[in-house]
């Protein structure tokens, strides 16, 4: 073979492979397996689903919200998904699946006063969370009242948040979603996902969160945490708060 065509076929292979195989923390990625794509991406738009500048073709989707069947109409701007299906071409695409899972639910504290330019720092069950006015969309669930938005969030606000993690693991917000006006710990559920850390049962902590820790002694398992809670796991907690400022989450299930 001539050297010139070897090399360029090498090239090409590595170029397809940095941009097929590569991700990290915080970063809209997709990767192909056989014939399809799987994508994790920020929803930007409707019209079919936008994701990573890719219109997909929803019209045979599953969608999935929070593990439970869901439909298109449940879906919004700013949530962080994973798309499985097949390309056409750079810009459109087939989606056979759709999922949503939030990041982050629980209580807001130490939201800072207006104004800070385009952004907020707020802490939601000890992680600090980064708003942006440009950025983050803001959605209330149900029929609750308004106004929310980058202006009106308060302390105390029960919120759903989707996003990603910084090097610093800070949650940068693209979409905040009003849960509860007031947070009632009595009533309410909250979720957390991160590394375990400190671990010595029957309670841990996340890493990059502060005050908060977790209580697994009435909490179910999943199977598909090998060898059980260990320091490095990730893992997804859901449970209730011991008290209205959530220095204990008392996890009914940790997966």
């Amino acid at each position: 073979m001539n050297k010139s065509i070897l090399n360029s076929a090498v090239m090409a292979a590595i170029a397809i492979c940095i941009t097929a195989c590569s991700s990290g923390g915080g970063s809209d990625v997709a990767g192909i397996g056989g014939s399809g794509i799987t994508s994790s991406g920020t929803i930007t738009g409707f019209g079919s689903v936008y994701v990573n500048g890719v219109k997909y073709d929803t019209s045979s989707s599953t969608i999935t919200i929070d593990d439970n069947p869901g439909i298109e109409s449940d879906l919004s701007v700013g949530m962080r998904v994973t798309v499985s299906g097949s390309l056409i071409d750079d810009s459109n695409g087939t989606a056979t699946s759709i999922s949503f899972n939030d990041d982050l639910e629980g209580p807001v504290s130490n939201i800072q006063p207006l104004p800070y330019d385009t952004t907020r720092t707020m802490t939601v069950l000890g992680r600090q969370v980064v708003i942006d006015s440009t950025t983050t969309s803001f959605d209330i669930s149900g029929t609750l009242p308004g106004p929310f938005d980058f202006d009106s969030i308060v302390d105390g606000n029960l919120v759903e948040i989707s996003g990603f993690l910084d090097s610093n693991g800070v949650m940068k917000a693209t979409r905040v979603e009003l849960k509860a006006t007031n947070f009632n710990h009595n009533n309410n559920t909250v979720e957390m996902k991160g590394t375990v850390e400190n671990f010595n049962f029957p309670s841990f902590n996340i890493a990059n969160t502060t005050g908060v820790t977790v209580d697994v002694s009435s909490a179910v398992i999943d199977d598909n945490l090998p060898g059980g809670i260990v320091d490095g796991a990730f893992v997804e907690v859901k449970g209730t708060c011991s008290s209205a400022n959530c220095t204990t989450v008392n996890a009914s299930k940790v997966e």
